[in-house]
């Protein structure tokens, strides 16, 4: 092996992506051999062993005919290409045989809100502060335990403090006051 590697641009890295999943090859690429299919696309093994259907060419294909890709495997391990995230501030370059790790791990990923608010291409650093904020975020302080979004806090305290007060008027009929008010 060469201690120099070849240099792959990103938009070149759909020549190394599973037309299943999306993603760069992985799992012992394999390509469809046989002679009466026109099918010639590479697949990460475990992709296409799940479905035998190729969704490019609409081809049900038979476990059989698959082959190792071999020239797929040895650009996946002697190319380099940077990071998917690099517009986002990444300096990682590697194999790519590499990048779906780093990409786990890349601190400059951009990912969309958990809560479902629509929030998207929330890098790590901003993702701890939208979380904090988010309007759609479950809250859970309320004395009745039940959980609900922060954008929906006025509908739950309208419906939920009539029924905390009215459990708590025997308190206030021995002669005592709540010391705090409730506030969910």
């Amino acid at each position: 092996m060469h201690a120099d590697f070849a240099d792959l641009e990103i938009d070149q890295l759909i020549l190394l992506t599973c037309p299943i999943c999306e993603e760069v090859l992985s799992n012992d690429p394999v390509f469809n051999d046989s002679a009466s299919s026109t099918c010639r696309h590479t697949f990460c093994g475990d992709c296409i062993r799940e479905t035998l259907y190729c969704h490019e060419c609409r081809e049900v294909l038979d476990a059989r005919d698959l082959q190792p890709n071999s020239m797929a495997v040895n650009l996946l391990n002697t190319l380099r290409t940077p990071c998917i995230f690099k517009a986002n501030g990444c300096g990682w370059k590697g194999k790519v045989v590499d990048l779906a790790a780093h990409r786990k791990a890349c601190a400059y990923a951009a990912t969309t809100c958990p809560f479902g608010c629509g929030e998207q291409n929330l890098m790590p650093r901003s993702m701890r502060l939208h979380v904090a904020s988010c309007s759609f975020r479950m809250l859970d302080e309320c004395a009745c335990k039940k959980p609900f979004r922060f954008n929906e806090r006025d509908a739950h305290e309208a419906s939920c403090l009539p029924g905390l007060r009215r459990r708590l008027r025997p308190v206030s009929a021995l002669g005592r006051s709540p010391q705090r008010a409730f506030r969910c």
